[in-house]
């Protein structure tokens, strides 16, 4: 029987990935004598192009589908999996699944504080039902509410600045100082005294205790007008590399790393240089509140009963920040400000194979750090300390990027010799490889959680080359970074 997995991770669910999968289960079950079983799945690696699914053929074989934004196109993976195309013109089908997709992107954005990509989704849905003839009233009132949470109560569009009033769920935070790290990235260090800033742990007020994860905030990148939605500003996640302890002390630090066609980023390093050539005033960033990313210790977006005996990480570029929030778990009380049960801290193997190119190099300091930790802990099995064993790829630098943002900072030598230096680490001049996989994962205790962050091709790479080396795609975790 044939199999349709369907992501529902995090970039997915934003373009509608739940609509997705409620559109392509009732078509499947629209064909009565056709057999298959559709499933939620973690994410495939296929962040740029989603809403995405995979289908497993009878006879093992993978179908991807990608850009699915259409009935149709939910109609076509059915078909692909069963041989018959859903009839997508059913009038029962038609009224079960309208205007599903718009109302689930637009749920996925309001959990996640992301108002203008709400505001998009509301637009759509609304225009969507003007043209069925059904009514909108109801969606009139959304736009409201989505617009009030926004900062602009009363208002209507177009808003051309930033509001006056706060923005629901976000909090401004002073840009302290930036980092240059390498030619292309740098480590934002923000500040904030404001007591609504929340935190990634909430507790207190007859709250249960806490449950360990890792998490990321949205920062409000004020671009002015834009193609993604009505407010003046894009919404982009990011995962501090700084400890849910510093963010309750009110410190955030973030690495990030410059697109010259990125919207968000290029307008921060934009008004940054700005400010640190003449920091008279204050220069402030709206981030939200915290927003769960990983439950631990099983490293997926919700419970699981997979509790890893090691965790093997297969990282690329700014994906590197996955590593110091997983790794802050084994000293809940110094990094995450609470205690937690001796099974939720992660005291199981780490072992790391990081990809990334000459010219930008990050977080090498850290990660010989935390090389050099488990060989001063390596006859100690709790609590355990540091990366078991690291592997970095190295690849030539970017050939596309004429002018880097940062070219004054000199390439990062010391510290590749004081990785070279160690027993643990090793630094091979190429790309991810089916033979590195596979010897990586050899080497891990099992069972093994195996977390994937970085660019969509390297993420779709890496996971294709997992489940050759015969990894269960349940023991997968795809982040995008």
């Amino acid at each position: 029987m044939s199999e349709i997995h369907v992501c529902q991770a995090g970039s997915c669910r934003r373009k509608g990935s739940e609509a997705v999968f409620l559109e392509i289960e009732e078509l499947a079950d629209a064909l009565q004598e056709a057999e298959c079983s559709v499933e939620r799945s973690g994410c495939l690696g296929l962040c740029s192009r989603g809403p995405a699914a995979v289908v497993v053929t009878s006879s093992s074989r993978e179908i991807i589908h990608t850009r699915i934004n259409t009935l149709l196109d939910s109609a076509n993976v059915v078909e692909s999996a069963t041989g018959e195309l859903p009839n997508v013109d059913d009038p029962q089908v038609q009224s079960k699944l309208s205007g599903v997709r718009a109302m689930r992107k637009r749920e996925t954005a309001i959990e996640h504080y992301r108002w203008n990509e709400a505001l998009k989704a509301v637009s759509d849905e609304y225009e969507s039902r003007t043209k069925k003839g059904q009514g909108t009233a109801a969606l009139g009132r959304m736009t409201a509410e989505l617009i009030s949470n926004a900062g602009f109560k009363g208002q209507r569009p177009p808003f051309d600045e930033m509001p006056e009033e706060g923005i629901q769920s976000y909090t401004k935070w002073a840009l302290e100082r930036v980092t240059k790290v390498t030619k292309h990235s740098a480590v934002f260090h923000f500040t904030s005294k404001d007591r609504k800033r929340g935190t990634p742990f909430p507790r207190g007020g007859g709250r249960s205790p806490p449950r360990p994860k890792t998490w990321h905030v949205t920062l409000l990148g004020e671009v002015g007008k834009n193609e993604e939605g009505p407010l003046p500003w894009v919404e982009r996640d990011y995962t501090p590399v700084s400890s849910a302890k510093d963010w309750e002390r009110g410190q955030c630090d973030i690495l990030i790393k410059i697109y010259g066609d990125g919207a968000a980023t290029s307008w921060l390093h934009r008004v940054a240089s700005a400010w640190e050539a003449s920091p008279q005033r204050d220069l402030m960033v709206w981030l939200s509140k915290p927003v769960p990313t990983l439950s631990v210790p099983y490293l997926v977006s919700g419970n699981s009963s997979f509790n890893p005996a090691s965790v093997l990480l297969l990282l690329a570029g700014t994906g590197v920040v996955a590593l110091p929030q997983i790794l802050h778990h084994r000293d809940p009380t110094n990094k995450l400000g609470i205690s937690t049960r001796r099974q939720h801290q992660l005291h199981v193997p780490v072992d790391l194979m990081l990809s990334c190119r000459a010219d930008d190099l990050l977080m090498l300091p850290e990660i010989a750090t935390l090389c050099q930790e488990a060989l001063d802990f390596s006859t100690v099995t709790y609590p355990m300390k540091g990366v078991r064993r690291a592997t970095l790829l190295v690849t030539g630098a970017d050939s596309n990027v004429k002018t880097p943002p940062y070219p004054e900072v000199d390439a990062n030598s010391a510290d590749l010799e004081r990785l070279k230096g160690l027993s643990n680490t090793r630094i091979l001049e190429t790309r991810l490889s089916p033979e590195l996989v596979s010897e990586a994962v050899s080497r891990m205790p099992t069972p093994c959680r195996v977390v994937v962050s970085g660019p969509s091709g390297f993420n779709s790479a890496a996971r294709s080359m997992l489940l050759s080396s015969n990894v269960s795609d349940d023991a997968i975790t795809i982040l995008e970074a």
